[in-house]
């Protein structure tokens, strides 16, 4: 069972995604994971995300890192949350922030499948 982290580090969350969370995330195929960030009920629209990212835990670890640092230096920056998504389907990290800034957060959400691990991000994810 995963239980939710809180963090108001970078580097944190970063090894709390893939360190933890991702051993509970269901391996599913490479379609699905598809349909989950591309269709009706995804994360592409309601995030304004801009593409599904496939590569290696190496790659994504450190894309989702340097979001994160960004993320915590901003004005109004409080903390991210780690949490599984979907009864486990992916793991995600919710910024959150105060004040002026409380919708300038990055998310993140990060599946894998048999061979690959996929990450998407919302509007803010570079």
């Amino acid at each position: 069972m995963f239980n939710n982290i809180s963090t108001k580090s970078a580097e944190e969350a970063t090894e709390a995604l893939f360190d933890k969370a991702l051993s509970f995330v269901k391996i599913q195929d490479d379609k699905t994971i598809k349909q989950d960030y591309d269709g009706p009920l995804g994360f592409k629209a309601p995030w304004g995300s801009r593409e599904l990212i496939k590569g290696s835990e190496k790659e994504l670890r450190e894309r989702v890192f340097s979001n994160l640092m960004n993320t915590s230096k901003s004005r109004g920056f409080y903390d991210f949350t780690v949490s599984l998504y979907g009864g486990g389907k992916c793991a995600q990290v919710i910024s959150c922030a105060e004040g002026s800034n409380a919708g300038s957060c990055a998310s993140v959400c990060l599946w894998k499948s048999e061979n690959s691990l996929y990450l998407c991000g919302n509007i803010n994810f570079i």
